[in-house]
């Protein structure tokens, strides 16, 4: 009937904003342990190319943000995560510094990789349609097929 409907709709306004906190706080905390997870994995697939002290505080940093997921403070939450992700970042990049320092500048593979995330190449030659990737030189060889 139209009154169970009206009344529906009422108890749906009236809850509205605490619907839009707890789906907040819902994807808060997914988010900060998918945080959790990656900085774990990010150390794993790093290895040793992590130093010893930035590997020290991501780990601590996990912990914290392990230990603020069990408590109700969400500032705490979103404080830990934004701390972790700025430290994996900083981790991040040093280890793609120390791997491109140890490869040397001119590898192929490096040169058109920009850690910044853009999709920019720096190299003049990246563009020229009759080389291989990066413009290594390599000619590009067309192949037929055949459907069987």
């Amino acid at each position: 009937d139209k009154a169970a409907v009206d009344q529906m709709v009422r108890d749906a306004q009236e809850h509205a904003e605490e619907d839009r906190q707890r789906r907040e706080e819902v994807e808060t905390r997914n988010q900060a342990e998918q945080l959790t997870y990656q900085a774990e994995k990010t150390l794993k697939d790093l290895g040793d190319k992590v130093s010893a002290e930035d590997r020290a505080e991501v780990e601590t940093k996990v912990a914290a943000l392990r230990e603020s997921l069990k408590g109700s403070d969400l500032e705490a939450v979103k404080a830990g995560a934004g701390s972790l992700a700025e430290t994996l970042s900083r981790v991040g990049a040093a280890a793609y510094q120390a791997a491109a320092s140890a490869a040397g500048e001119g590898e192929p593979g490096t040169e058109g990789f920009n850690p910044d995330g853009a999709d920019a190449f720096r190299s003049g030659d990246a563009g020229s349609t009759d080389a291989g990737p990066a413009g290594t030189g390599e000619e590009t060889v067309e192949g037929e097929y055949k459907e069987v």
